[in-house]
């Protein structure tokens, strides 16, 4: 029998339900023609009695322990009650606020627009609380209603004066388009942080916003009589008259600089500038290369300067324009790895043949060793080219540099493994995994634990083989080619055929019409003993050879002479090992084939 249906009221409903009314009769209140949301109407004012009081201030009470203890429905339920009382108590109008901001929910715009309306009601009941009226600024600001924040802020900052809401009010006036007030307010703040380079650049900078060039000038002339010794706000002056016009005061002004102090960046940077605003190619080129070329230059300028070249050739489509001064900035001067970063973006975009990418990433090397994008860009053209010396070159390095990296230990063995020196392949390995306890590196080095797992195969080690794949297979998943390696290699040995049965049929499922996985699981089929079904799949292997385009292998045709065989099936059996035979270049499986043949065994 089921129970009878229980009504349970949660906050959530409550609050929902209540502000669904509160906004509704809104709605019925305004005229039909308009809708115009006004100002909460103030709840007046009421005289309690002893008693009220007492039970006023009870609830009230209870409810703050109950917010304490995270019992939020006790204490909505609490608050409601209280309201009752005093219907004009700012203290629960203000808590009530809070729980429909904490509970409403993101998407519950009701809610939130209740406890805005409760907010309000608690400020303008209590307008001397600056805590209520901080938290009704905050939620203005993250509703973009900055005027008004800005307002409570002025109110705030005259009640209480700090750093903090002089912070706030500049940025309210800036975001307001109210340019003049934020520079008051930045005057305002050097009282607190005194004057400063940062705080008269900003003036500067809200000055050139509003058109005020007179006391722009100003600001900077300012900054650079207190600091005679500093040339880059000597500059900054020059800058300022190139970006209103005056060339030749500017001019002017670089040249001074560049007198005094013939390798400073900042007045090398600007004629840069200078040179392209008034379109004289030839001295920008010239003062380009000089910037660049110059052992002297600071490396930051060098950089800014480059990369300004290099804007510039992409914007107007000649992508490779820096790339002859690139390559005498790597040939000529010292470079920082900041530099080396910005010529290696640089170089990703171009579309230039390998061999001449080559020598590009090899002269970032040299100036930089331990760079490694430009040291994996090398090992990947390696590979793709199979180039086994560079490979060997390019890894051996990443080892030296980064021997955390398991990348530079996995194509190295790999590299001597294919030139059949698969004994420092394994050492290589095995160096490479003393480097697994704490990386982050899954999927690298489980592709390490996978060869290792080969190479220990071969070098007879097979129970650290089969921990290596297990390993792998944590790291990577149920990688196919793993688990097929795994699984075969199992069946030779004859150990764990169950596991090696599931490892198998996970890679027919995932490739169902490769030959290499048939032939694998018709083997652990037949090494199970389950010979009817090791045919279907070892013909399936032999079927999809052929779909291939292929000639079987020496291998499958042994098998399928084994399971054929086992089957009673000689005659087929004496065929596939025949053209077993025809196939082999394995002296001992040749012999071993005409072994079963003559004895027509196995």
């Amino acid at each position: 029998m089921k129970k009878p249906c229980q009504i349970v009221f949660s906050v959530r409903k409550w609050l929902r339900y209540a502000a669904i009314c509160c906004v509704l009769s809104l709605l019925c209140a305004c005229s039909s023609k308009e809708y115009k949301v006004s100002a909460p109407q103030l709840p007046q004012r009421v005289q309690l009695n002893e008693v009220q009081q007492f039970r006023f201030q009870n609830l009230y009470l209870e409810s703050i322990r109950q917010r304490e203890l995270g019992n939020k429905d006790t204490q909505f339920t609490l608050l409601q009650s209280a309201q009752a009382i005093n219907p004009s108590a700012a203290e629960v109008l203000f808590d009530l606020s809070t729980l429909y901001h904490e509970m409403g929910g993101i998407m519950d715009s009701v809610s939130t627009l209740t406890g805005d309306s409760l907010l309000e009601l608690a400020v303008r009941l209590e307008p001397h609380n600056n805590h209520y009226k901080e938290v009704l600024a905050q939620r203005y600001i993250r509703q973009y209603r900055l005027s008004d924040a800005r307002t409570l802020y002025d109110q705030l900052y005259m009640a209480q004066p700090n750093e903090e809401k002089l912070t706030i009010l500049k940025s309210l006036c800036e975001a307001t388009g109210h340019f003049a007030d934020a520079i008051y307010y930045t005057e305002q703040l050097e009282r607190y942080q005194g004057v400063s380079e940062e705080s008269t650049i900003e003036k500067y900078r809200l000055y050139s916003i509003l058109g005020d060039n007179e006391n722009a000038y100003r600001v900077i002339e300012d900054l650079c009589a207190q600091n005679p010794m500093d040339l880059k706000y000597r500059v900054l002056l020059g800058d300022l008259f190139l970006q209103s016009g005056y060339k030749e005061q500017a001019l002017d002004v670089y040249h001074d600089v560049l007198t005094s102090e013939p390798d400073n960046p900042y007045a090398q940077l600007s004629m840069l500038a200078y040179y392209k605003t008034t379109k004289q190619d030839s001295l920008y080129n010239l003062s380009l290369r000089n910037v660049v070329l110059n052992p002297n230059t600071q490396n930051d300028a060098r950089s800014e300067a480059l990369l300004g070249y290099m804007r510039i050739g992409l914007a107007e489509r000649d992508t490779m324009r820096a790339l002859p001064l690139v390559r005498e900035v790597l040939d000529s001067v010292s470079v920082d790895k900041d530099l080396v970063e910005i010529i290696d973006g640089y170089l990703q975009l171009q579309s230039l043949p390998t061999d001449t990418m080559k020598v590009y990433f090899q002269q970032l090397l040299r100036a930089e060793p331990d760079y490694d994008n430009a040291r994996l860009w090398l090992l990947t053209a390696a590979v793709q080219q199979e180039d086994y010396e560079a490979i060997l070159k390019v890894a051996g390095d990443g080892i030296l540099y980064t021997p955390d990296k398991p990348i530079y230990y996995f194509y190295k063995a790999l590299a001597l493994t294919d030139m059949e020196n698969k004994t420092e392949a394994l050492e290589t390995v095995q160096r490479g995994l003393e480097q697994y306890e704490g990386s982050e590196s899954d999927e690298a080095f489980g592709e390490l634990f996978a060869l290792a797992g080969d190479l220990q195969h071969e070098k007879g080690n097979n129970d650290m083989a089969f921990a290596n794949y297990e390993q792998a297979i944590k790291l990577l998943g149920e990688e196919v080619s793993i688990c097929n390696n795994y699984a075969y290699f199992l069946a030779v040995e004859g150990k764990n055929l169950e596991r090696a049965e599931q490892l198998s049929k996970h890679t027919i499922d995932a490739e169902p019409q490769n030959p290499t996985y048939l032939d694998t699981y018709a083997w652990i089929l037949y090494k199970m003993e389950r010979y009817e079904e090791a045919a279907i799949y070892i013909d399936q292997t032999l079927l999809q050879t052929q779909v291939a385009q292929k000639e079987a292998d020496s291998t499958v045709l042994e098998h399928a002479g084994d399971i054929y065989f086992r089957l009673h099936q000689t005659s087929e059996a004496l065929r596939y090992w025949r053209e077993a035979v025809k196939k082999s270049d394995d002296l001992t499986q040749i012999r071993s084939l005409k072994r079963k043949i003559k004895r027509r065994s196995l």
